[in-house]
């Protein structure tokens, strides 16, 4: 645990969310009484219950703007312990875990924990009508003619055991289209969020294929309780010629919100892919957050055997570097993906998919 605080401590350091000059006796940020929580989801909103969790352990509480998943530009750091060494697992974790939905977004129902097959490719390719990217574009679920399964597990985020996630969906084919479920899940005890999801997509002619998702959003906090959000996402893909493709896609395009009027993102994407001699395809996304500056993804899938697949991926904002593979064995796929952080280190993720 003591290598986990140091790693904590520095990572905020570095990133100058805390100050290491300041005085470090707990009692003097016991007494000082300058933060503001505002509601959350009409849960009990008694700001001492929330102090009390961080001040009973030395720590100094962040300003919180709406809720603590707002990035970091909502949020306004106090001086805290740069070694965090006098505070409880729970405080430490704790802490981090707000540093991380909030500054770093990889979860805030941001659509950032995705399966292998999608990490490798730099979370692009919103064109390929793989499953497995049916979060981003609802349109993904059209391709699959006969019932289809796969599962993810994302351990240890960050290097972190205490944050993990994963997801499992199913779709099925009938005359009138394609029916799926999903749901994905991302945390531990005192965090968690869960997103479900019920689909349909079809395919129109040769060439065009549209989704839809409507999404269940579901939010727990330790202390606090729950909240949930419906919010619904449309998708399509469009084939140019045989080796290109075009895609566009709306998420929570109902603006849905929990209790506290806090909005889930919305985000509106676009993609372009291009398969040359059916062994290497290469992906960009466009990807603008209203709330956000576009950002920008890109990826290439390499196949040197029909059974053996090599992925590597790039992003800005943040700036990432991916990679991954897979291996099909009969009707199996198993697939692996890593992310790094500049700061925060590797994330990994395996999966495994299968089809009748």
């Amino acid at each position: 645990m003591k290598t986990l605080t140091r790693r904590i401590g520095l990572l905020l350091w570095k990133l100058k969310l805390v100050d290491a000059n300041i005085n470090t006796n707990p009692a003097s940020f016991k007494s000082r009484r300058d933060v503001r929580m505002d509601s959350f989801g009409g849960y009990p909103h008694n700001k001492n219950t929330f102090e009390n969790i961080l001040f009973s352990n030395g720590l100094n509480t962040p300003t919180l703007a709406s809720s603590f998943r707002r990035k970091s530009e909502s949020i306004r750091w106090m001086p805290a312990y740069a070694g965090m060494t006098n505070t409880s697992p729970l405080a430490r974790i704790f802490i981090f875990l707000l540093f991380v939905c909030c500054s770093v977004a990889e979860a805030s129902f941001e659509r950032t924990l995705q399966p292998a097959i999608v990490v490798g490719r730099g979370m692009s390719g919103i064109t390929l009508l793989l499953p497995e990217y049916y979060s981003l574009n609802p349109a993904s679920f059209s391709s699959v003619k006969n019932f289809r399964t796969s599962l993810f597990y994302s351990p240890s985020q960050f290097e972190l055991p205490q944050l993990s996630g994963s997801g499992a969906l199913a779709i099925e084919h009938f005359e009138f289209g394609n029916v799926g479920i999903a749901i994905s899940t991302f945390g531990f005890s005192l965090y968690r969020e869960t997103i479900g999801t019920i689909n349909y997509s079809d395919v129109v002619g040769n060439n065009v294929s549209y989704g839809i998702n409507v999404n269940v959003n579901h939010l727990s906090l330790e202390r606090y309780g729950t909240a949930v959000a419906l919010g619904i996402d449309i998708g399509a893909s469009f084939k140019v010629v045989d080796d290109v493709r075009i895609a566009c896609a709306l998420l929570n395009i109902n603006r849905p919100k929990f209790k506290n009027d806090e909005d889930l993102p919305q985000q509106f994407m676009v993609g372009a892919s291009y398969t040359l001699f059916d062994l290497t395809t290469l992906t960009v996304d466009a990807v603008k957050d209203v709330r956000y500056p576009i950002s920008l993804r890109g990826g290439i899938e390499i196949s040197p055997h029909a059974s053996f697949r090599v992925r590597a991926g790039i992003s800005d904002s943040p700036s990432r570097l991916f990679g991954g593979v897979s291996v099909t064995y009969s009707v199996f796929r198993f697939d692996y993906g890593i992310a790094t952080h500049q700061e925060l280190g590797a994330s990994h993720s395996i999966g495994l998919s299968f089809e009748l």
